[in-house]
């Protein structure tokens, strides 16, 4: 055959296909030019594709005639569960077969670089090309895929592949044929891993389903049964030129000829086909005797297209009473052609009827009602047992079993059908296997030619029989620790039935702890039930468990029957106790508590059932305060407590006795408690400072300037000693306090030391017991003035009158001024402004006073008694402070 690139191509993309079970695109990293496209069409569609040649750097182009570009899903088929290379619905197993190595190469490279998710693998159902997805990748089961080709003629018989000659990793296993693409029953497959063509079958090239057979065979450990090896192998049949082969029947040839038979008459009529379809030509070879051997002649008569031949007497001379022998030769015209040679036997006279087979085999199920025709063993056709006569005259038949006499179970009719004549019953039935004797008798004239032909009809069995269990009920015990896997007890029911009628398969209901293996021992079907997760008597309502195993046969439909179950699970000391508290929980006891006083009752329960007693364990840190009572668990304060103690940590030990299982072993645990020592609320927080609390602040403070800090004291324990601070006086609203630290700040910069020169503050402190007590606090706080007033005049106009005999010193007016602020912000001193050296002002008082006598008026100041001798036009006063210096002026 010529492998063009066009048609490696298409193999390529048909193997791709039938590899992947989704589509795939990808562009390999360290290719450049590698494209390959997700392809998406049928077997069916495969003959109209074509590639098209491509330019250097560009990715070949599937065309594909116009009408299939549509249809290339709608051709698609579902394959068998063996694998992705079974035959195209074309028929083009031709191209499967010339592109298997290019499929598995290619199969072995994609699947390491573009594996399908695994959970779109797993599931089950068809993919898009109707192909039945394998859901082999989550088989619990640890399985090792393995694949090989086997190259076998069709013309081979016996064995085909020895697996453990042909793989590794296959030794010590046991080897079953799990599926195949075409009839298993052609193969025999034995436990050690041969296989070979069973009897009566052969292989044929030109079916076209057999030029690449593709089955599954398991291969599984013989030591572990989870260890299987799966192997996908494909036998790729090669073709054999084989000799025509002569398709006449009846067969042995047998003919008859009158002893005057003139030239003309017809012997016999033969057929003869090639295989391969090449036509035929026939010749003689010899006959014996060879007196006849020009009186018979061989001719080829076509009738349309089948190529035949007639065995004929030529001449005129008479046959002697005798058997004549013919050797004719059948030859295909192939090059190099194959040759097929046959006999035919004529017997001068008359010959009883020939059979068409030299054996007849048939059937029939039980329960098949009377007047039943026989069916040919296989099938669902009628058995007709036919004859082939030589001479005029009506044949009639007769049946006979094997002791000669007629048949109490069947008859035949003159067509040659055999009729059941009762109700069979396939289990009550013996022999199963009916032999008898079918006659068959020509009566020419006076004289009956007969002739026998061996007949075996088959009872076959019917699923009418449930499996029978061989015990109601299966009992087991075992210890609760036994470890998953483990086979307890094993079952066993038996079918009346036969096949897969008889075929048992187990399984369990009602239980989540338990499985059923199913093992078949030559037709022995037994379940081995075995622990599937672990077992906890402590976990259990009582120690039983019971449940359900059911054996359900393969017939159709499947019948069942069901035993129940029990297991006794024995308990063993596998619990420790178990507190009822949670670990670190904290108790608290009063500073006051009497000797005996009970601090808790520690509980710990056992799921075994056992006692459990109670005691402290080495490093608790309770200074002999403590004890523990050993049945009960209650703990009890023994000594008083001392004003150091604070806090105990006491670390529990819980001890099972063992008592639920013999008490040799036991089991403990341990939780810790913590004591926290809290006092009695017997003393008030005191400011023992109190009375010397006496702050200042300069008023218009900022926000947040301290101010003081109280303290007091309470010498109680715990949160009864913590004491807390609120401000329950404050006039000005101008403090807050902070309630942890007792810090006093100012929480307004609005301080007026003229409005509020003090404030009475009054604090409380208060502990943290329950009901609490208070103590309290009151101080001032004085407000410290600052230079933020000026001095104000009493008057805006001064107006004196003097004489000029005014005397030098003397005063004539008093300047009065006044301010706010105290202390040396309020003390003022005078001056004069803008005056003329005729005037002076005291600076303590503001009386003014004449430096100069007067000689004339003074314009402002009027003199009196006389006239105005002066005046004053302006007066200043000025004054000195902490903060600065205020002036205030008059004129």
């Amino acid at each position: 055959m010529v492998n063009s690139p066009e048609k490696m191509a298409g193999l390529f993309v048909f193997a791709l296909v039938y590899i992947l079970t989704v589509p795939i695109v990808c562009v390999p990293s360290d290719s450049k030019d590698a494209v390959v496209r997700q392809l998406s069409f049928s077997p069916a569609s495969y003959k109209h594709a074509e590639f098209r040649g491509r330019s250097a750097g560009s990715p070949e182009q599937l065309h594909f005639p116009h009408g299939h570009q549509n249809n290339m899903r709608a051709n698609s088929r579902p394959a068998s569960a063996s694998g992705p290379h079974n035959q195209g619905v074309d028929g083009s197993s031709e191209a499967q077969h010339e592109g298997f190595e290019i499929q598995q190469s290619l199969h072995n490279d994609f699947n390491s670089h573009f594996r399908p998710p695994l959970d779109r693998l797993s599931q089950v159902g068809r993919d898009e090309f109707g192909r039945r997805r394998i859901p082999h990748l989550r088989r619990r089961r640890a399985v090792t895929q393995e694949t090989m080709n086997q190259t076998v003629p069709e013309s081979q018989l016996g064995e085909l592949v020895n697996f453990p000659q042909k793989l590794l990793n296959t030794a010590g296993r046991r080897f079953s044929l799990n599926s195949s693409s075409v009839n298993p029953e052609m193969f025999e497959l034995t436990s050690g891993g041969v296989l070979s063509l069973g009897s009566g079958y052969r292989l044929d090239y030109e079916d076209s389903a057999m030029r690449s057979i593709t089955m599954v065979v398991h291969a599984v450990s013989t030591s572990d049964p989870t260890d299987v090896v799966e192997i996908t192998a494909t036998l790729l049949v090669t073709d054999v030129d084989e000799a025509p082969v002569f398709t006449t029947e009846p067969q042995p040839f047998l003919a008859t000829i009158r002893a005057n038979s003139g030239a003309g008459y017809t012997i016999i009529t033969l057929v003869a086909e090639d295989p391969e379809g090449a036509p035929v030509s026939y010749s003689k070879i010899s006959v014996s005797p060879s007196q006849y051997e020009d009186r018979i002649e061989v001719r080829r008569t076509d009738v349309g297209n089948v190529r035949q031949c007639e065995i004929r007497t030529v001449g005129t001379a008479n046959f002697d009473p005798d058997t004549i022998t013919i050797n004719v030769a059948a030859r295909d015209r192939d090059t190099g052609g194959r040759e097929a040679t046959t006999t035919v036997s004529v017997l001068v006279g008359l010959r009883p009827p020939q059979f068409y087979s030299s054996s007849y085999q048939g059937a029939i199920l039980e329960n098949n009602g009377l007047d039943r025709t026989v069916n040919a063993l296989g099938t669902s056709a009628k058995l007709q047992i036919r004859t082939k006569t030589f001479q005029e005259g009506a044949v009639t038949y007769t049946l006979a079993n094997q002791g000669g006499g007629d048949s109490d179970l069947f008859s035949i009719s003159n067509a040659g059908y055999i009729i059941c004549r009762k109700v069979l019953d396939y289990e009550t039935a013996s022999p199963k296997l009916q032999s008898m004797t079918v006659t068959a008798t020509q009566r020419v004239g006076n004289t009956d030619f007969s002739s026998t032909v061996g007949v075996t009809i088959q009872i076959e069995d019917m699923n009418d029989n449930p499996p029978i269990f061989n015990q109601s009920r299966y009992d087991a015990t075992l210890v609760e620790n036994v470890a998953v896997g483990t086979d307890i007890l094993t079952v066993k029911a038996q079918d009346l039935d036969t096949g897969v009628n008889a075929h048992i398969d187990y399984s369990l209901v009602g239980t989540e702890d338990f499985e059923v293996v199913t093992h078949n021992t030559s037709s022995v079907f037994e379940g081995v039930i075995r622990i599937k997760r672990p077992l906890d008597y402590d976990r259990k309502e009582g120690a039983f468990c019971r449940f359900t195993v059911v054996a359900k046969d393969r017939g159709t439909p499947p019948r069942s029957a069901s035993s129940s179950v029990q297991v006794t699970v024995t308990n063993i000391n596998d619990e420790a106790p178990e507190f009822t508290i949670p670990d670190g929980v904290e108790y608290r006891v009063l500073e006051n508590a009497a000797v005996n006083h009970v601090i808790t009752q520690i509980q710990a329960t056992d799921k075994d059932g056992d006692v459990v007693t109670y005691s402290f364990r080495s490093g608790s840190q309770n200074d002999g305060k403590f004890e523990i009572a050993r049945q009960t668990g209650l703990i009890k304060l023994t000594q008083t407590i001392q004003p150091a103690d604070d806090r105990f940590t006491l670390v529990i030990l819980a001890r099972d006795d063992g008592s639920c299982c013999t008490g040799t072993t036991t089991l403990t645990s341990t939780a810790t408690i913590y004591v926290q020592v809290n006092g009695v609320n017997t003393q008030k927080p005191t400011f023992t400072s109190c009375s010397s609390y006496s702050p200042s602040i300069a008023e218009h403070s900022a926000v947040g300037t301290a101010v003081q800090t109280v303290s007091a004291t309470d010498g109680d324990r715990g949160p009864n000693g913590v004491v807390t601070y609120t401000i329950t006086t404050d006039p000005a609203g101008i403090f807050t306090i902070n309630s942890t630290t007792g810090d006093i700040v100012v929480v307004v910069n609005t301080i007026d030391r003229e409005q509020y020169p003090f404030s009475q503050v009054t604090v409380k402190g208060k502990d943290g017991g329950i009901p609490s007590l208070e103590g309290w606090c009151t101080f001032p706080v004085t407000i410290d003035d600052i230079n933020d007033h000026a001095p104000e005049f009493d008057s805006a106009k001064y107006v004196a009158n003097i004489t000029v005999e005014h005397p030098i010193t003397s005063n004539f007016v008093a300047i009065r001024a006044s301010d706010d602020d105290v202390g040396n912000n309020g003390i003022i001193t005078y001056s004069l402004l803008n005056d003329d050296g005729k005037f002076g002002i005291l600076p303590a008082n503001g009386f003014i006073y004449l430096t100069q006598l007067l000689t004339q008026a003074v314009g402002g100041v009027t003199g009196g008694g006389g006239g105005e001798v002066g005046g004053v036009t302006g007066v200043g006063v000025g004054e000195e402070g902490w903060g600065g210096e205020w002036e205030r002026w008059v004129g």
